[in-house]
């Protein structure tokens, strides 16, 4: 599974960085740097929820982080059970 992150531009941005964590209000590890509004994460896990925020950053400095986004990635299923095979005749 991946999730697209999709933000609007800022004027003299140099590049955004896009954080992730698993704990709400809390920034995370950096996830990547990129210098277009968008960053494809496919490095998720079934059954987790995941929160992203972005900072923008020039020469001057980077911005206070965006507001979070979150996203729940779905469990796998869980084992059929009960499977019986009958032969037939």
């Amino acid at each position: 599974m991946k999730v697209t992150l999709t933000w609007d531009a800022v004027a003299d941005a140099a590049s955004y960085t896009v954080y992730r964590s698993t704990t709400s209000g809390q920034q995370g590890a950096s996830i990547g740097s990129v210098a277009v509004p968008t960053l494809v994460d496919a490095s998720l896990s079934a059954g987790t929820k995941y929160f992203y925020s972005v900072t923008a950053s020039n020469v001057a400095g980077t911005s206070a982080p965006t507001s979070q986004v979150s996203v729940n990635v779905p469990a796998a299923p869980a084992t059929p059970a009960n499977l019986v095979a009958v032969l037939g005749a």
